[in-house]
């Protein structure tokens, strides 16, 4: 720190005397001496211009150095005051110091050794008093540094960082002209352009010209106290004579200048590195986050951030998955998208996430009522201070769908296996036994039989060949009328004299052929089954919570024990039954994803309920236009 510029106020009752002291001090090193002869004009002079350092006599007439030495410490307890006096006593010295002079020198002859003296001890005095002032300078410049990173946590823009970057070098660092320079298309731009500052580049310029360009090639820091003297500088001004440039991490570089050389120092560097350091790790989040934020909104996957029941934070794609806004998502419970017999699964094994990820699949429920399967992703995270957890969501529905297929396809292969072991084996051979009868004694009652046992072979293929076609996953179904399809059904079965009801009508998304079947078979199996007469009544209707639809007759019924067993292929309890007419009604409810179960009906007969199956909209009123059409 330079030490000369030393403006020192000198109060002395002689004025000859203080005339002196300026003159010698004066010769001695850079001192700016004001001279006053009393107490009221050194108070004047104190209120009206700043001193480095006050030099005062004792005796001044009505007041004493030390009534000085008061008002001046009720103005500036900082500046440094020197008690300077020809009335030297040990009492005085040690009243001066009490007081919190700054020292204590007696006058001698008047010669030049005792004007050093004072000029060293001023000199001293003055740089200390620099020197804690720098040091406190430095230590509120830090604590303000610091106090300005929330001001970096709270931007979300490189923007943004580049404004506070700037003014907190206005205001902590007491830069004038300051500004950020940003690499773009090859070249350096100044950030923020709307900033109000005294000086601002209009034009960019090349990444490796001046001070800037080394110091972002470097990553080093630079201080120039003559950029007439540099040869590398190339300022933007005639009147730029010092600078400073700090790399912004590797992103940019913070550049101030002065119309004075040797404006900036060490600490102003040190102080620079700081502010940058902040500005730095505020543009590596924004980065990071705006990447992240890139990935999140892009991904396949659904993203979600929750907290409780509500969430925090959506994706676009949860709002695909689950056919909501996202303003809607953030407003609802979250649980009420989980399928109501998954929900407890869900919550459960997100609470096992507190222990690091946890991967599981659920069912959601679509905003339109429709279900999805979903692999869920779930850890543990820590959001806005609190803890949370986070998911990914992925739609798999396609790939259980898959896997049911294929589960189908296992099951429909082992009953053929089954089928042609055990099945298609007893008529073969009773046909091929009775075919050597036949030969044998030419009775054509064995040729009879034989017929008969290759009659049950071909109900029997019949039947597995319709297993296996009616197990296919339904793909693009249809609406259909329940009444149609049940009075084509009828037309086609041989219902001898049973009767048939339609009770209620439903309007339902199916493929129409296999509905057609599987209601042919619930006709077969209650014709089969029902009274021995033949007069049975089958009843075809809606389900009241319009879920579905039901047949019913009113014969003997099936044992409650028996009701899970008849869709099984090859349950019968008809001796020229296959087995297989309730088995393909189950294969068929399957293929469109629905429930299908036996029950019994009001008559005491039979009851085959098929449920989940989806409704087409206005059911009623298009059922009703179509019967005003007829």
């Amino acid at each position: 720190m330079n030490q000369g510029g030393i403006r020192v106020l000198h109060v002395d009752d002689d004025e000859r005397f203080g005339a002196l002291a300026a003159s010698f001090l004066g010769r001695l090193g850079s001192f700016d001496v004001t001279t006053r002869t009393g107490y009221e004009s050194a108070m004047t002079a104190v209120d009206e211009e700043s001193f480095d350092c006050v030099v005062c006599d004792y005796d001044l007439g009505a007041y004493d150095g030390l009534d000085v030495l008061d008002a001046v410490r009720e103005r500036d307890p900082e500046v440094p005051f020197v008690l300077f006096t020809a009335k030297g006593s040990e009492q005085v010295a040690s009243d001066a110091i009490a007081a919190d002079a700054t020292d204590y020198l007696q006058k001698g002859s008047g010669g030049r050794s005792q004007f050093e003296l004072l000029a060293n001890r001023v000199e001293s005095a003055v740089g200390e008093a620099r020197t804690r002032e720098r040091l406190r300078s430095n230590r509120r410049r830090v604590r303000h540094l610091h106090e300005v990173a929330p001001e970096f946590a709270q931007c979300t823009s490189a923007a943004a960082v580049h404004r506070t970057t700037v003014s907190a070098a206005e205001r902590i660092l007491d830069f004038e002209w300051v500004f950020v320079a940003v690499p773009v298309d090859g070249q350096f731009e100044s950030r923020p352009r709307e900033h109000e500052g005294a000086f601002m580049l209009e034009e960019p310029f090349a990444l490796d010209e001046g001070i800037v360009g080394e110091t972002f090639q470097s990553g080093e820091p630079h201080v120039v106290d003559d950029l007439r003297a540099e040869p590398l500088a190339t300022p933007a001004d005639d009147q730029f004579r010092s600078g400073l440039s700090v790399p912004v991490g590797e992103q940019a570089v913070l550049q101030a200048v002065s119309d004075r050389t040797g404006a900036f120092d060490e600490y102003d560097r040190e102080h620079a590195e700081l502010l940058a350091s902040h500005a730095a790790a505020a543009l590596s989040r924004i980065e990071s986050e705006q990447l992240y934020r890139t990935l999140v909104e892009q991904s396949h996957d659904g993203i979600y951030v929750y907290q409780g029941s509500s969430f925090q934070f959506v994706n676009d794609r949860v709002a695909e998955l689950t056919g909501y806004a996202k303003a809607d998502l953030y407003e609802m419970d979250l649980w009420s998208l989980v399928h109501e017999d998954d929900r407890e699964n869900v919550k459960e094994s997100a609470r096992g996430a507190e222990d690091g990820p946890v991967v599981r699949e659920a069912r959601i429920v679509r905003k339109d009522g429709t279900v999805r399967h979903m692999a869920l992703s779930t850890a543990q995270i820590t959001y806005d201070g609190e803890p949370a957890f986070m998911g990914a969501a992925r739609d798999v529905t396609e790939r259980k769908r898959h896997e049911r297929q294929l589960e189908r396809t296992n099951e429909r292969l082992e009953q053929f296996a089954s089928v042609v072991s055990h099945d298609l084996k007893n008529p073969l051979a009773v046909a091929e036994g009775n075919l050597e009868m036949a030969r044998e004694t030419g009775d054509d009652e064995h040729l009879e039989s034989a017929s008969e046992a290759l009659d049950r072979m071909s109900t029997l293929v019949t039947d597995v060949l319709a297993l296996a076609r009616e197990g296919s996953t339904v793909v693009d179904p249809d609406g259909v009328f329940l009444s149609s399809v049940a009075s084509a059904a009828w037309t086609v079965v041989d219902t001898g004299d049973a009767s048939f009801v339609l009770d209620d009508d439903a309007h339902v998304r199916a493929d129409e052929n296999r509905l057609k079947r599987l209601l042919e078979n619930c006709f077969r199996n209650a014709v089969e089954h029902g009274t021995a007469d033949g007069s049975v009544t089958v009843t075809v209707g809606a389900l009241e919570d319009e879920t579905g639809f039901y047949v019913a007759d009113d014969g003997p019924g099936i044992p409650e024990g028996e009701r899970e067993a008849v869709f099984e292929s090859g349950v019968t309890n008809s001796p020229d039954g296959t087995g297989f007419g309730l088995a393909i009604v189950a294969e068929i409810a399957d293929a469109h994803e629905w429930r299908v179960g036996a029950t019994e009906s009001e008559d005491g007969g039979a009851r085959i309920e098929v449920a989940d199956v989806e409704p087409v909209a206005d059911a009623r009123a298009d059922a009703d236009a179509v019967a005003d059409d007829a």
